[in-house]
């Protein structure tokens, strides 16, 4: 009785999972950003990869920072842990408690230096990112993720990638999730731009860039 109920459970978060990633994923289609072409050129393909990129960062819209070791922790933890919830993650390799998944801290930490670099140290604690808001237990070192979808406050556009100085300069817009349309052929028309952030990527020391500033473009 008890294996079939959390069968069930399981079932359900699958299937809310990949509704929450549907739901997300609509309005960020490679192909609505490259247009109907059957294959990315090398521009597109850079493009779309700092796209996929700065996805969680432009969801939960932090704080600008000049240096991100001066960012806001709470707001590093939130988009930490949405970077690997949209990698669509297998939940069968997670454990459960009262129907939420639990992400163990350390893969938190592997996914926050994967983004924003090895200096950056975090206090983990009970965060609200992305209109969600994840529990953490010090006791399990877990952070618990319920079963919810959500439509994004942005989704990122990449308007310029600038080369400077071991740097890259990312010009992003911020597209509200709820302001997508479609016309008459059924096709995705993206709103005006929100705003517009600067990303600054600084290479590390494994070679790897990380996020090491967001910054307010004023137009």
């Amino acid at each position: 009785m008890e294996q079939t109920k959390r069968r069930k459970a399981l079932n359900y978060i699958v299937g809310a999972l990949l509704v929450l990633f549907v739901v997300i994923g609509v309005f960020s289609t490679v192909r609505f950003f490259a247009g109907k072409a059957q294959r990315l050129s090398l521009r597109d393909r850079q493009f779309e990869q700092y796209r996929v990129l700065l996805r969680p960062v432009v969801m939960n819209d932090p704080s600008a920072f000049d240096d991100v070791t001066l960012a806001n922790e709470s707001e590093l933890l939130s988009i930490a842990i949405w970077n690997i919830l949209l990698q669509d993650p297998d939940p069968d390799q997670y454990a459960f408690a009262e129907g939420d998944m639990l992400l163990p801290k350390e893969e938190v930490e592997e996914s926050l230096h994967t983004l924003f670099g090895a200096d950056v140290t975090v206090t983990h604690a009970t965060v609200n990112g992305g209109g969600v808001s994840f529990g953490y237990s010090e006791k399990k070192g877990c952070y618990t993720i319920p079963i919810t979808g959500v439509t994004p406050i942005y989704t990122p556009r990449i308007e310029k990638i600038e080369l400077k100085n071991e740097r890259v300069l990312l010009t992003v817009a911020y597209l509200s999730g709820a302001d997508f349309t479609q016309n008459e052929k059924g096709e995705i028309v993206a709103p005006e731009p929100a705003k517009r952030m600067l990303v600054t990527l600084r290479r590390g020391a494994d070679d790897r860039f990380f996020i090491s500033a967001l910054q307010d473009i004023y137009t």
